[in-house]
């Protein structure tokens, strides 16, 4: 993929002349750059790097082993890259880690919210009588690809808490993995599903029904496993929608909600305590009192904020 990279901007760098290369993933791409350097003809350039990990153990997340020292070996070296001038990335844990060790060139690290926008808007009403959902319910939504490090589980079981709200429900939607394809097997989903407590959209959404499916619900759960420490867009669109979320206590999703007050952080293991959180979000007082932060936050996360961030940092004007 490189050299085919390579390949291409020399010919179309013939054509046309660019002042600033931006990449939207640095992610698989980091490596041959620390190999064979710069592809863009000693053009300036920048990029997103979405996931760093080899800094997560310094903070108690993640896992320790081989591949964060070679992880970290390649990303010094990319840094030593000349021509590049900005690595954006959402993760403040890693801006802050490269800042404390002083990395050579640190400062080429920029800390870039990701920009996120639905392309429908639709009333509460309408989306629920499009999903065929229950008009009274108070609607948790857990979305995106749908694995067992997403809480699940966790959530679930606390549905079936007898001092849970009654009129709370669950819509889960989006790709299953295997594991969550058989806890729906189970027992407790079966009993969940047939007390309209939980309603399912398998498969990928479409951006009509994922604005559908944000419209009709009233919280966002980003309530992940400790073995899920790294950011969620699905916090980004809960934001955007102006919802309030659940959020782990650890992470940098924890981390992000402690800072912003964007919902209630909570341990995922503590049923009871998860019980009373929901129960609180069910409250209209202590839900509209989130609506401030998140209006706030979500102004820093519009598309158009977004684009003032990206020229700020990265275009040089004549």
């Amino acid at each position: 993929m490189y050299f085919l990279v390579k390949l291409a901007y020399k010919k179309i760098s013939k054509k046309y002349k660019f002042d600033h290369i931006f990449v939207n993933s640095l992610d698989h791409f980091d490596k041959a750059l620390c190999l064979f350097g710069d592809p863009f003809c000693n053009d300036n350039f920048s990029g997103i790097y979405v996931n760093p990990k080899f800094h997560l153990t310094k903070y108690n997340l993640g896992v320790a082993g081989r591949y964060n020292f070679i992880a970290k070996f390649f990303f010094k070296r990319l840094l030593l890259i000349n021509n590049l001038k900005n690595i954006l990335t959402n993760d403040q844990f890693f801006v802050d880690y490269t800042a404390k060790n002083k990395f050579i060139n640190f400062k080429k690290i920029k800390t870039l919210h990701e920009p996120r926008e639905f392309s429908h808007n639709f009333k509460k009403k309408y989306s629920i009588k499009i999903l065929k959902l229950p008009k009274d319910n108070f609607f948790i939504l857990v979305y995106g690809a749908l694995k067992e490090t997403k809480g699940i589980i966790e959530l679930s079981t606390a549905l079936c808490d007898n001092s849970v709200n009654k009129k709370v429900s669950i819509i889960l939607a989006g790709d299953q993995d295997k594991k969550i394809k058989n806890f729906l097997k189970s027992n407790l989903a079966k009993f969940l599903i047939e007390n309209k407590k939980l309603f399912i959209f398998k498969g990928f959404q479409n951006e009509k029904e994922e604005s559908i499916l944000f419209s009709a619900s009233d919280i966002v759960w980003v309530g992940y496993q400790k073995k899920f420490p790294f950011l969620s867009g699905v916090l980004y669109q809960a934001a955007i929608k102006k919802l309030p979320i659940i959020a782990s206590s650890y992470g940098i999703i924890g981390w992000m909600n402690r800072k912003y007050k964007l919902g209630f952080s909570v341990d995922i293991d503590n049923v009871s305590l998860l019980v009373k959180t929901i129960n609180k979000l069910c409250n209209n007082k202590i839900y509209n009192s989130f609506s401030p932060n998140i209006i706030d936050f979500s102004k820093k996360i519009n598309p158009k904020f977004f684009m003032g961030q990206v020229n700020n940092l990265l275009i040089k004007k004549y």
